[in-house]
């Protein structure tokens, strides 16, 4: 690892820099390209960028069959592997869906929906005869650290007994609460 000082290096662990001179740590290593020269590269990126994504059928209707769900969670689960990300869990009951997805830097939430919102319709539609089918344009995204991971897989797993006592919109809104998100009431669920 080198230390450079203002646009001269010192190796590590050389005397700080004074309070008027910028300090920069740069963290490279020389690796020997194919004509054998030495080049620098910088080390990769790494996250785990965890959302936990909530939509409705359109108008909240009970449009996924009991029957259907299974083969519903495993196609969101492909489509996210095709497109890059990862759902590390999925479910919902007739009306909604829960979708924990780990995303990659690139990509912005919005996109990930977008692309399980869109593949899953149509093969609900072409596929599974459901031709009139279609999510609500809205969905919720929620970020979680990666030791709420569990609960949240848990959560997204158990949701037809979360929702034996409770309805969509009661457990819409207090996960808008939770997430401490700002919301109009008349424009909350279209």
């Amino acid at each position: 690892m080198l230390v450079t000082f203002a646009g001269t290096q010192a190796p590590t662990g050389a005397a700080e820099c004074s309070p008027a001179r910028q300090c920069r740590v740069r963290v490279a290593r020389n690796i020997q390209s194919r004509q054998g020269r030495l080049k620098r590269t910088v080390a990769h990126t790494y996250t785990k960028l965890l959302v936990h994504c909530v939509f409705s059928t359109k108008e909240r209707r009970g449009l996924i069959p009991q029957a259907v769900q299974p083969d519903l969670w495993a196609y969101m689960g492909g489509i996210a592997r095709t497109n890059g990300f990862v759902a590390v869990a999925v479910g919902g009951t007739e009306n909604h869906v829960h979708l924990l997805m780990g995303i990659p830097a690139n990509m912005p939430v919005a996109k990930a929906v977008q692309l399980i919102k869109a593949g899953s319709s149509k093969w609900l539609r072409e596929q599974k005869g459901l031709g009139l089918f279609a999510w609500q344009e809205a969905y919720g995204a929620f970020t979680i650290g990666a030791s709420q991971m569990a609960k949240t897989v848990s959560y997204i797993q158990n949701q037809a007994a979360h929702h034996s006592n409770r309805a969509f919109e009661e457990e819409y809104r207090a996960l808008l609460s939770a997430y401490d998100v700002a919301h109009e009431e008349q424009h909350l669920f279209g």
